[in-house]
């Protein structure tokens, strides 16, 4: 779930906005620059939390708090590298495939339009 602070700020955000396009219809000049500086506040709050949370991060990586994720095996068998050449083989195939068929299609429509 989002924190309050980027909820509030989404919400005032969409507020303000609402409230700058109201406020150049009407042409109500204060209105629009209340708006704009409200925008601009939002955006200090949005990004002055999510410098917050960078920090903790960094904090929290540094002193080793996360957990390790699962070690990775180094072991590769000729199975994985079959596999892992199977796949790609298919993919190029197909995107091959593909191409093919657009370029038949370009091809019969520019016979079509010598044609008529």
């Amino acid at each position: 779930m989002k924190s309050r602070i980027v909820q509030a700020g989404t919400v005032s955000g969409v507020v303000l906005g609402l409230a700058l396009v109201l406020g150049v219809v009407t042409r109500e000049w204060w209105l629009v620059a209340l708006a704009g500086a409200g925008v601009g506040l939002a955006v200090l709050v949005l990004s002055s939390d999510t410098n917050r949370r960078v920090r903790r991060l960094e904090k929290a990586m540094a002193s080793g708090i996360l957990p390790e994720g699962p070690a990775a095996s180094a072991d590769v068998t000729e199975a994985d590298v079959l596999g892992t050449v199977r796949l790609l083989q298919a993919q190029y195939t197909g995107r091959l495939d593909r191409l093919q068929h657009a370029v038949e299609e370009i091809a019969a429509a520019s016979r079509r339009d010598r044609a008529s």
